[in-house]
């Protein structure tokens, strides 16, 4: 009996010491992959209370659908095992927005927007982030890592009304989870800082905050055997 505990035992600590010899190997490679997920531009908070909108219809829009799908394309290099650097690019649904005709005027439009008692405009937002992602070793576990990341990040808005981009900044978190020394999923969301200001054309000025969690794989390439 004590023999086969202690077989088992060794067979036990010796899956498990290589389960973690595997999780080494994450270290001097570089990754690629493709994401998809749902996000918001949260464009809501600009929205005139439908109760009681007042003058905000001459500047605010009066409805936004600003959530939808988002996809995302990324590149990144694991310096060691618990720290990469991950260059994004990601896309988000338009967002469409409905205006009081009165708001034409105030943003400079022409009057084929006051034809109607309202017109929509579709704004586009995209994002380029360059982060640091922090892993946190799990021995128990060692294919799954649980990751926060920080970092720059640019936000694009284009539309009828303005075409800007602002540095701010992303926040995220989430898990990696590596099926084999190449393929790996994960599984993140990001917050990605925007702007406002208080002025007469807030539509205009508004940089939209970003927030996504996207489902992706990525492919892994060993530059150091």
């Amino acid at each position: 009996m004590r023999s086969k505990l202690a077989v088992f035992l060794l067979l036990f600590i010796s899956l498990f010491l290589g389960r973690i010899a595997y999780a080494e190997t994450i270290s001097n490679n570089v990754y690629a992959g493709f994401s998809v997920g749902y996000g918001s531009t949260d464009w809501e908070m600009l929205v005139a209370d439908k109760s009681d909108p007042g003058l905000l219809i001459l500047t605010n829009p009066i409805d936004a659908d600003d959530k939808g799908y988002v996809w995302s394309v990324f590149i990144g290099y694991f310096c060691n095992p618990v720290f990469a650097l991950e260059l994004t690019y990601a896309r988000f649904g338009n967002t469409k927005l409905v205006f009081d005709k009165a708001a034409a005027d105030g943003y400079g439009l022409g009057p084929e927007y006051t034809q109607h008692d309202h017109f929509t405009i579709n704004s586009r937002s995209q994002n380029f982030a360059l982060v640091a992602k922090f892993f946190i070793p799990l021995s128990f576990l060692p294919e799954v890592k649980p990751f926060l990341s920080l970092g720059p990040a640019w936000t694009v808005r284009d539309d009828v009304l303005t075409k800007t981009t602002k540095l701010g900044a992303q926040f995220g978190g989430g898990i990696n989870y590596y099926f084999n020394p190449n393929w790996m999923a994960i599984f993140g969301f990001q917050f990605d800082t925007g702007s406002g200001k208080s002025n007469t054309t807030p539509a205009k000025n508004y940089i939209p905050f970003l927030i996504q969690v996207q489902f992706g794989a990525a492919y892994r390439v060993h530059l150091v055997s």
